[in-house]
């Protein structure tokens, strides 16, 4: 833009006095650093390449308690123009002076960067001193513009940045640093970012978090390869393929509040991802995830405060000896995870029982953990772990029990009773009351086809609604999986044709609660009306016919989603498991494992189960042809006669 072309409100910086040297990059594309108002920057007209909104919690002690937002948009213009607009909500409450520190991140690298010259920036914008970023102030609307001519910047991958106030204050943002993407994030470079991080033995669990909350809105421009990089990091964690405690050690209200980030950001995407695939992926990925929140010293300060109400040594604090709790005690100073919860229950189960060996019986039974992965749990300075043993105080129950309790308001979410205590108040009353009495009658024959229904309507709560709440969406997970697993264990031997075909009609339903499979949707259309009143004879041979179509169309779509789901999959699988040095045989069959675990299995299931006797019906054998062989095969046809099975 040169400075002919711009109104007489139009600032132009002159060379003696614009930016010191803006990079290797900026110095050689030979242009001019422009600073405009906002206004003037931004074209009248453009296509929406970004538009994510970040919230900033900052504050306590001696600092100005603040909650508010920040809304970054990125544009697109037909004549190659990009924009970057921030908007921030709430961020003075006290007045003062709000700067962006932000820079430029090019393809191929990390570093942060001044802009090159060309770019038309606010008035005010400065070097922030150390020749890597700028600082520019908000206007009086709340609002900066960053804006990247034709022709300026094409090599920028990203803009990035921190909300600085009165010079002081760094707001950093729940979704890390701000970053707006100029250009589509790629896949690859979502994978390259998870992957290179996992070294063998080393890193934890809240490093990772990081990682992925760092790394999630790139994941969603990237699409379902990039939610599946997310998924694929997140599902071998939690099968325990990635270290949780081999790196530094954080507090426990860091743990705290890194998942509850995660996890409603993650549940957000589970909602708003452009292709229902990536839906999947995200959904999936929360599956994976505690639900975070509540207060995070709780578990510190709680845990401190039952051994002094209780008399239990503490340091150098005399008391009672318990070499268990003193180990315990240390990890959840350092690194506490859901592990505790596991840890916890196991250790109120030996209290009841008197035993120490109940102790490790009931967490290797319950939760697969070991003395050794226990003894692995390193925390601050000590080195052995978790090796107890404990004593027996009965007198613990109680405060255990509590103690428990606060574990599981940052831990919990997992099953159907505890992700209803943290859902209820956020569904219509009248979904919560029948959620309430399918609780209480679950082992009931009508409640799987019950909870289809359930999930239906509290749909328009998480996937329809203004609001994207994490505990319901995780009630919704809880929920889709007790019905596949009652499905699973269903004995149709009683059941009528039809009613295994209404059975059919619940298992494909219950996959497309969220509308996250095209192909199946179509498909199921199909079928409902050949299920439906569609002017055939019902179990007559031309009906039939059709319905076997139908069901060819649902077996079909459910092969292409999950055909699709394995591949997509696999791939992150490998490249983690390789710079991890995964288990191989966690990592070979990754994506099939995947396809196993989604509802889309129930589904096969009930198939097998209906199709043999609508082919029957339809004249046709109950049998596919796998293989139709040739006619000079018969040349070669003989019989077998096998007198014993013996060796």
């Amino acid at each position: 833009m040169s400075a002919s072309s711009m109104t007489a409100s139009a600032a132009v910086v002159p060379a003696a006095a614009r930016l010191p040297r803006a990079g290797k990059r900026a110095a050689a594309a030979g242009r001019k650093t422009v600073r405009v108002n906002a206004s003037v920057a931004a074209p009248p007209a453009g296509k929406i390449r970004f538009d994510e909104t970040a919230k900033v919690d900052f504050g306590g002690h001696d600092r100005i308690e603040t909650h508010g937002t920040v809304h970054m948009l990125g544009v697109e213009y037909a004549d190659g123009t990009r924009t970057v607009t921030l908007t921030q909500s709430e961020l003075l409450p006290q007045g003062g002076n709000l700067e962006l520190h932000w820079a430029c991140v090019f393809e191929g690298s990390d570093e942060w960067c001044l802009p090159p010259d060309g770019a038309v920036l606010p008035g005010g914008t400065a070097d922030s001193g150390d020749g890597k970023a700028s600082r520019t102030p908000f206007g009086g609307d709340g609002k900066l513009v960053l804006s990247f001519p034709p022709g300026v910047g094409e090599d920028i991958e990203r803009v990035v940045g921190i909300i600085v106030r009165n010079n002081a204050d760094w707001l950093h943002a729940d979704v890390g640093d701000l970053a707006v993407p100029l250009k589509t994030p790629s896949s690859s470079g979502v994978l390259k970012a998870l992957s290179v991080a996992e070294k063998p033995g080393s890193g934890s669990l809240f490093e990772r978090f990081c990682r992925i909350n760092d790394k999630l809105s790139e994941s969603q421009q990237a699409g379902p390869a990039g939610a599946a990089a997310i998924f694929a990091t997140l599902r071998l964690s939690a099968i325990r393929q990635l270290p949780w405690y081999a790196g530094g050690n954080y507090q426990g209200k860091d743990m705290a509040h890194m998942q509850e980030v995660v996890a409603r950001r993650v549940a957000l995407a589970s909602k708003t991802a452009e292709d229902g695939m990536a839906r999947q992926f995200y959904r999936a990925a929360l599956a994976t995830l505690p639900r975070g929140g509540g207060n995070g010293d709780d578990i510190r300060l709680g845990i401190l405060q039952l051994m002094r109400e209780n008399g239990i040594k503490e340091g150098h604090r005399p008391g009672i000896e318990d070499p268990f709790i003193a180990q315990w005690h240390q990890k959840l100073h350092s690194n506490t995870t859901v592990d505790d919860i596991y840890i916890c229950e196991a250790y109120l189960h030996f209290l009841h029982t008197g035993n120490w060996d109940d102790f490790w019986t009931h967490l290797y039974d319950n939760h697969g953990l070991t003395r050794e992965d226990l003894a692995s749990m390193k925390a601050g300075w000590r080195t052995e772990g978790i090796l107890g043993p404990g004593n027996h105080l009965p007198q613990l129950i109680n405060p255990m029990k509590h103690f428990y309790w606060i574990l599981r308001i940052t831990h919990g979410g997992g099953n159907m009773d505890s992700a209803m205590d943290f859902a209820r108040g956020n569904m219509p009353e009248d979904v919560q009351y029948e959620i309430e009495d399918m609780l209480a009658n679950r082992d009931e024959p009508w409640v799987p086809n019950k909870i289809v229904e359930l999930r239906e309507r509290l749909s328009g709560t998480w996937r329809y609604g203004d609001d994207c709440n994490r505990d319901v969406v995780l009630l919704d997970i809880a929920m889709e999986k007790f019905f596949r697993n009652k499905v699973e264990g269903l004995s149709v031997a009683g059941m009528t044709p039809d009613e295994r075909l209404g059975q059919l009609e619940y298992t494909v339903r219950n996959v497309m609660v969220g509308q996250d499979f095209d192909r199946m949707g179509a498909a199921f259309e199909f079928f409902r009306k050949a299920n439906g009143d569609c002017g055939l004879q019902r179990w007559g041979p031309e009906w039939s016919k059709v319905m076997d179509a139908a069901l060819e169309g649902i077996s079909l779509a459910m092969e292409y989603h999950m055909d699709q789901m394995c591949e997509l999959s696999q791939y992150p699988a490998d490249v983690i498991g390789l710079q991890a040095e995964c288990d191989e045989q966690y990592i070979l069959n990754f994506g099939e494992e995947v396809v196993r675990g989604h509802s889309m299995f129930a589904v096969s299931k009930m198939l097998g189960e209906t199709r043999p006797t609508v082919r029957q019906a339809a004249g046709r054998s109950p049998w596919d042809i796998a293989a139709a062989g040739k006619p000079e095969i018969s040349l070669h046809a003989g019989k077998i006669t096998v007198d014993s099975l013996e060796d």
